[in-house]
């Protein structure tokens, strides 16, 4: 499920390309609607298009990062200046910050995993982990203290936002294993070679990997270590993947992972990485997303007869996809 969530801005610069940082959530505080979003929720290495008013009709008006910093969440974007609504939106950016005091909010689309609970002694619902779909400049907003910090060229960018930049991309040299440990510790799940999670990523990277003409990596689990001292690797956030230098020919994937839609993005944004390490994130994005629209299946945590169902269909989904022989497939579903 898609939700919306809003927040009011303050410009500080404007320039005519289009380049700009606005903050788009702030971390541990209670929001218009009565959400909190928890750090590390947004994580460091998201790319979102820019849409105007949420029109998800019109074509997208731009895009950007969305990394933490701090207890703020930013969005470091790149206009489309040859697109009339972008230039248009620019205008009124621009006219926003020449006359205070500043009304232009912002807004995002995205989906969340909630937890309810309480903050300073109200009831709320902790946002533990959300994927950004859009960013739209808007009318009205729901957040807090969101803002625009800048709308620049790079040469101008003021020394908050630069520090800001430097943080995320120490962030993803971190967890690409470029620099050598992070703030979170995980460990490599054992499990046996027909768990249902498994399974149903080998499945998804099977296919992943025939669209992108590439060797399939083989996935494995991992859940969070609790530790340092349990540790197989770390990362500098809540993560839903990973591809690791250290392992090229595997792909990780979170074993709390319940949505199959999640599931299937996530398998293939990593094979993506596996197989195209050069293309960056917005392709392993863009891929990840139009393979889950096309391939994610039902729900794979069904519980008593219907899970034996989906798991058997599973194995043998994955039996004709690897050309498994008969024998094969009796082997493993001898141990289911």
């Amino acid at each position: 499920m898609v939700e919306w969530k809003s927040v009011s801005p303050t410009i500080k610069k404007l320039d005519d390309q289009g380049r700009g940082v606005a903050v788009i959530a702030t971390l541990n505080t209670i929001d218009k609607d009565m959400d909190v979003t928890r750090p590390g929720a947004f994580g460091n290495d998201q790319v979102a298009p820019m849409v105007p008013a949420h029109n998800w009709e019109h074509v997208p008006i731009g895009k950007g990062r969305i990394f933490e910093s701090g207890n703020e969440v930013l969005y470091d974007f790149q206009m489309n200046m040859k697109i009339d609504q972008a230039r248009a939106w620019y205008e009124a950016l621009k006219f926003d910050m020449e006359n205070p005091p500043p009304k232009q909010e912002w807004s995002y689309g995205y989906s969340a995993r909630r937890v309810p609970g309480q903050h300073d002694g109200r009831e709320v619902e902790f946002l533990n982990a959300i994927r950004v779909h859009e960013v739209s400049p808007v009318i009205v907003g729901a957040g807090t203290n969101t803002r625009t910090l800048a709308v620049k060229q790079d040469q101008n960018l003021a020394a908050r936002t630069r520090a800001a930049v430097a943080q995320y991309e120490i962030a993803r040299a971190r967890w690409r294993g470029v620099l050598p440990a992070g703030d979170f510790a995980w460990k490599v799940s054992i499990v046996p070679g027909w768990d249902g999670l498994l399974l149903r990523s080998m499945e998804y990277a099977v296919l992943a990997a025939k669209e992108l003409g590439v060797s399939t990596p083989r996935p494995f689990l991992f859940s969070y270590a609790g530790g340092p001292a349990r540790a197989d690797f770390y990362t500098d956030r809540l993560v839903a993947g990973v591809y690791l230098a250290a392992r090229p020919n595997e792909i990780g994937i979170n074993a709390g992972i319940a949505s199959p839609e999640w599931l299937a993005e996530v398998v293939a944004h990593e094979c993506h990485h596996a197989g195209r390490p050069g293309a960056g994130e917005a392709a392993a994005d863009e891929f990840g997303r139009d393979f889950a629209r096309r391939h994610a299946k039902g729900d794979h945590r069904m519980q008593g007869a219907g899970a034996a169902i989906d798991l058997l269909a599973d194995v043998c989904r994955l039996a004709r996809l690897h050309g498994w022989s008969g024998r094969e497939l009796k082997a493993v579903i001898a141990q289911l």
